[in-house]
């Protein structure tokens, strides 16, 4: 196949799409037609990766077209012999990670100095907010953080996914956090 990206742009349309691929009339409306059950035409965004598929040789038939809504998920148009549509996400894998350490001033900045995403600041608050006040924190309170990260493909950092357990010691306190699943 030859391989084409592009990215959608302001004013796109699911139907100017196509049409810049050089599908005219009533085969793009044989196409909506079919592919409007799983995918919404209106959806299209700008900013978005599409993938075009062409077949060698002199014909250049569009094959496929990917439309990735996201990193993760994105929709497959085959356009071989049936028409048909796929929506697919890409594999997301889950690692656990603990990390530990003094808090040197700043939680963000301390989480950082150990390579943790200030998203897991966020939770940690929230987690120890009737318990832990983060500002009035001082040199030295030690901290042990117990945490799943989500990666995409096993290679994609896409955040943190949660908090599964945390230790703060606190004002001379030690102070433990674990999930609770009613």
């Amino acid at each position: 196949y030859n391989y084409i990206q592009d990215t959608t742009k302001s004013g796109d349309t699911f139907k100017s799409i196509l049409k810049k691929q050089n599908l005219h009339g009533l085969k793009i409306d044989s196409i909506i037609k079919i592919v409007k059950d799983t995918f919404d035409i209106n959806s299209v965004t700008r900013r978005k990766a599409l993938t075009f598929l062409r077949e060698k040789g002199k014909t250049n038939r569009l094959q496929a077209m990917v439309y990735q809504t996201d990193r993760l998920n994105y929709y497959l148009f085959d356009f071989r012999d049936t028409i048909a549509v796929y929506k697919r996400a890409r594999p997301l894998t889950f690692k656990n990670r603990t990390v530990a350490g003094t808090i040197t001033g700043n939680l963000v900045k301390t989480l950082e100095n150990v390579k943790v995403d200030k998203e897991l600041a966020k939770k940690l608050t929230k987690t120890y907010a009737w318990s832990i006040d983060f500002f009035k924190t001082k040199k030295g309170d030690i901290f042990c953080l117990c945490f799943s990260e989500r990666f995409i493909n096993d290679s994609i950092y896409d955040g943190i996914d949660s908090l599964r357990c945390a230790f703060v010691e606190y004002k001379g306190k030690k102070i433990y956090a674990f999930p609770y699943i009613q």
